[in-house]
Order: C-alpha cells, then sequence, then structure tokens
C-alpha cells in the first residue's frame, strides 16, 4: 500500500479520535502508525491489525500477537521475542494507542503516561513529551510496565515511548512535515482552510550511460546498471506521466564515448527548462561473493551550490524513503565534478539506487519497489484529471429550397442552439448550407 493511500483510511480516524477526546494530535498519531507499521504492511498491521507496536504488559487483557522484533539496546539493535498487544480492526489500534498515551497507570501515578503529549496542539512539544520522562522522578520504583523502554541517561533513569535513537526527529521530518500531517489537525468544523492549488511540476529525467554491451556502458555485477537504470527511468517516467506532470526522457542511447554521452544527456536536458534534472545510476566498489548481512545501500549527490536549498531537501527524502526498503542510507553528497550536475541549466541530482556488485543489495532490490521509493521521496501529487468539453454536431435536415434552409438555421441560432462546450451561444456563426 502506498503511503499516502494509508494515510487517507487512517487520517479520518485519528482526526475524529482527536475531535471526540483530545488526547493525542492527528499528525503525531499519523506519523507513528506509518513508521511502526511501515504504512500498514509490517507483520503486525496485517496479522494483527496493530499498527503502533504496543507491547502486551501484564495489564492487558486483550488478544496477543508474539513475533520477532528489533530492540535499541547498548548502541545496536539486538533480537527479541516480543508480545504485543492485537485488534480487531486498525481503528481498534488506533483508539487504543491515544488511550494508552493518557493512561493512569503506573504505580501510584496520577498522571498520565505521557502527560506532556496529552491535549498538546503543538506538534514539536507533543513530540517530545514521546521521548520524555513518562514516570516521575518519585515514582521511578513503581514504574514496572514493560511496554515503557527504559533508559539511562546521566544517572537518571528515564521512559520514552521507543527503544530507537533519533524517534522523535524521524516522526518530525521523515513523516509530519514529509506528508504536510499538521493540515489534519485543524478542526475542519471551525477552520476554513484556502484550498492549496496543486502545480504540475516538470522533470528531465535519464539512465546514465549507453545501453549495456556499448562502449562506456554501465558496471556489470550481480546487476546489471545499464539495463536496471533504464528500467527504473522508464519507470518513473511512466508514473510521474500517470500522475498528470510532465517528464522528458534525456536518456542517450548512441554515444560515442564517455565524454559524447554526457555531452548528449546535457544537451537534451538544457532542452527544457524544468524543476529537476534526475540521473539515475547504479553504484559499484568491488565485487563481494559473500553475504556479510548488509547493503552498502543508496546516496544521492548534488552540487554544492544546492546545500540548503529544496533540492537538498529533495535528495535527502529521496535517500529516506529508498533506505525505507532496507538499504544502507549513506546520505546526501556532493561534487562540483560531475559533468552533469555542473553543467545542466536546471537543478540536478544524481541517485545511485544500490550496488551492483553487493550480495545484499542484489538480494534486496526489486525495480518496482526502487521506482516506488524515489516517486514517494519526490513528493509528487496526482493531479485531477481535466474533464474534456466536448461540442456535438447534429445535423438538423436536408431541404429542397434555400431559402428554407436559412430560415431553419436562423431558427437554430436565435433559440440558441449553436452553443460553445461552456453552454454559451457562438456569435458570429452560423450554420453551415451546403448544397449536394
Amino acid at each position: 500500500m502506498e503511503v499516502k493511500e494509508f494515510i487517507n483510511k487512517i487520517a479520518p480516524i485519528a482526526v475524529k479520535d482527536w475531535k471526540e477526546r483530545h488526547i493525542v494530535l492527528p499528525s503525531v498519531t499519523i506519523a507513528q502508525c506509518i513508521k511502526e507499521s511501515g504504512h500498514g504492511e509490517s507483520e503486525l498491521a496485517t496479522k494483527a491489525n496493530a499498527l503502533c507496536g504496543i507491547k502486551a504488559g501484564s495489564n492487558w487483557t486483550g488478544a496477543t500477537y508474539t513475533k520477532v522484533s528489533k530492540e535499541w539496546e547498548n548502541g545496536k539493535y539486538v533480537d527479541k521475542n516480543s508480545t504485543f498487544r492485537a485488534y480487531t480492526s486498525w481503528e481498534d489500534s488506533i483508539v487504543d494507542h491515544n488511550s494508552y498515551i493518557g493512561e493512569q497507570k503506573i504505580g501510584k501515578q496520577k498522571e498520565p503516561n505521557f502527560k506532556e503529549v496529552v491535549g498538546e496542539i503543538n506538534v514539536k512539544k507533543a513530540i517530545a513529551g514521546l521521548v520524555g520522562n513518562a514516570c516521575r522522578e518519585d515514582n521511578i520504583a513503581s514504574c514496572t510496565d514493560s511496554e515503557l523502554a527504559k533508559f539511562v541517561k546521566n544517572g537518571k533513569t528515564e521512559y520514552t515511548y521507543a527503544t530507537a535513537p533519533n524517534y522523535a526527529q524521524s516522526l518530525l521530518t521523515d513523516y509530519i512535515e514529509k506528508y504536510n500531517l499538521t493540515q489534519y489537525d485543524a478542526d475542519k468544523d471551525q477552520t476554513t482552510e484556502p484550498e492549496q492549488t496543486k502545480k504540475i511540476r516538470s522533470f528531465n529525467i535519464h539512465a546514465g550511460h549507453n545501453p549495456s554491451g556499448m562502449v562506456a556502458c554501465g558496471s556489470v555485477g550481480y546487476l546489471n546498471e545499464s539495463d536496471e537504470n533504464r528500467n527504473v527511468c522508464n519507470g518513473l517516467i511512466e508514473k510521474i506521466k500517470n500522475a498528470g506532470h510532465v517528464v522528458y526522457n534525456c536518456t542517450c542511447n548512441d554515444g560515442k564515448s564517455q565524454k559524447d554521452i554526457l555531452q548528449k544527456i546535457v544537451a537534451k536536458c538544457n532542452q527544457h527548462t524544468v524543476d529537476l534534472d534526475i540521473s539515475i545510476h547504479f553504484n559499484a566498489l568491488s565485487k563481494e561473493y559473500i553475504s556479510d548481512g548488509k547493503t552498502k545501500g543508496v546516496e544521492v549527490w548534488i552540487h554544492p551550490s544546492r546545500k540548503g536549498t529544496e533540492i537538498e531537501k529533495t535528495a535527502q527524502s529521496i535517500c529516506n524513503s529508498v533506505s525505507a526498503l532496507g538499504f544502507t542510507n549513506r546520505g546526501v553528497k556532493y561534487s562540483d565534478g560531475l559533468y552533469v550536475l555542473k553543467n545542466t541549466n536546471s537543478p540536478a541530482m544524481l541517485i545511485e539506487c544500490c550496488f551492483v556488485d553487493d550480495v545484499d543489495d542484489f538480494q534486496l532490490y526489486d525495480c518496482s519497489k526502487m521506482v516506488w521509493a524515489i516517486y514517494d521521496g519526490l513528493s509528487i501529487e496526482a493531479m485531477e484529471p481535466k474533464e474534456e468539453k466536448k461540442l456535438f454536431y447534429v445535423i438538423a435536415g436536408i431541404y429542397s429550397s434555400e431559402e428554407n434552409a436559412k430560415n431553419f438555421a436562423d431558427n437554430l441560432a436565435n433559440k440558441g442552439y449553436l452553443m460553445n462546450a461552456d453552454g454559451n451561444l457562438i456569435k458570429g456563426i452560423t450554420t453551415q448550407i451546403k448544397s449536394l
């Protein structure tokens, strides 16, 4: 399921619960559900209807589901067998998640588990509350609920919603800001926000290198770069076009040398003024013959002059989106020497999807998923298809007298039958009269 499709399914539930109980802001709830359920595709989400992965403590009397999960301990992830709360529907999961945030059940505590979150209308403060101290300092000894992860910081024991490092920052940047989730926080019954006009975006996209087997073709390992970059390029172009945006294929298939290929690609790109030039590549280092259990991963290159701009944010977003598939996130890289990055008129980025010579990258790679991840990282909104207005012409009749034909044509015009696509009378146009 696409992230945006998942959001459309759960947002009404989060908004409804917020309006009824004012426990957790919809944007925070939605972000947690996306992150923890893999936008509805995780094992817990599909088999237990559990979107937020709340562990079943001793006080939980409902259904449960047991699985191996990764927990962050001593600076690394470890596999642990854990039992989670299970539900009959996603709606039940979301409602219970918000109830869990607001529960007052730890020892003799009179405050909610996450008091800084409950009812908070400031997104950043609400997120900070998820990783703050969930227990009062004088009540630590009574905090035995296994659903809360335990940390020791500066000699003090603290409790937090999740064990993963940078949990709060990830919620904010990877989900709330990326998908504009704060739009669901406004009370639509009281506030009418102006509708945002969607903008048609434009792209140049090309596969790097000549086709396979030709001079200056791409790297070959377990994957063939010249084949796969064209597959990703073509798939991405199709998705962007289907979303109603403008895209040009600037791939070169007849280069005489590496320099010739680059010059031809840039020449094609510079024929169009676009929002972004995208160069699709696959990386290579040294062939790995035995899996080491780690992918070498994804990186995106931009020109140093693009630091601090939307292009850098988009590049990071693509890295995050592809790494969500399981690839190592190598992040955004900078170069003023790559030909495409310094010679296109429009802003450009070079995407190294993964490594062709890495066993783990090869085993994880799936072209369609890679296309989806890059597309998702570009944050492209589908345009609403415009309804075509058509004119339908009617042959009114045949007359033996030209005078009768003219009289009938005048009668049609007077009654407004000569109309344009908007239903208005076409001024100055008369019905054609031809002899047979």
